[in-house]
């Protein structure tokens, strides 16, 4: 039985709602490891291209594990439409020549409620 390649140097990887906290810091481990990255917002593009331009920024100073540059790309997409869905994967796949190889579902929607105690149960669901 072959052993798994657990290296992912040299990966694409597809990190969803990249464009601030968990998804940039996600962005900025797998940069260090020479992932190529694809990126999505759905709103602040401010920040999804500022995050962009730090990685690559970062990048330019050395090359990846792998002898090449970093790419990166940013797409803006609504997660809960499946047709912007299809066409970010497909979107990805055009811009980079291959397929995704990793994905970081970390895109969500909510709201803060400071005291949930207080919210009437038919408002959470």
């Amino acid at each position: 039985m072959s052993q798994a390649n657990n290296d992912i140097t040299g990966r694409l990887v597809l990190i969803t709602g990249a464009s601030g906290g968990i998804g940039s810091a996600c962005a900025a481990e797998f940069a260090k490891h020479g992932c190529d990255l694809a990126l999505t917002y759905s709103s602040n593009k401010e920040s999804a291209e500022a995050l962009k331009h730090k990685l690559l920024a970062g990048s330019e100073k050395e090359t990846t594990p792998l002898g090449n540059q970093l790419k990166v790309t940013i797409h803006k997409v609504d997660l809960a439409s499946p047709e912007e869905t299809t066409k970010l994967c497909e979107g990805v796949q055009k811009e980079h020549g291959r397929a995704i190889d990793i994905l970081i579902s970390n895109a969500g929607y909510g709201k803060r409620i400071r005291d949930v105690s207080f919210v009437p149960l038919p408002e959470i669901s």
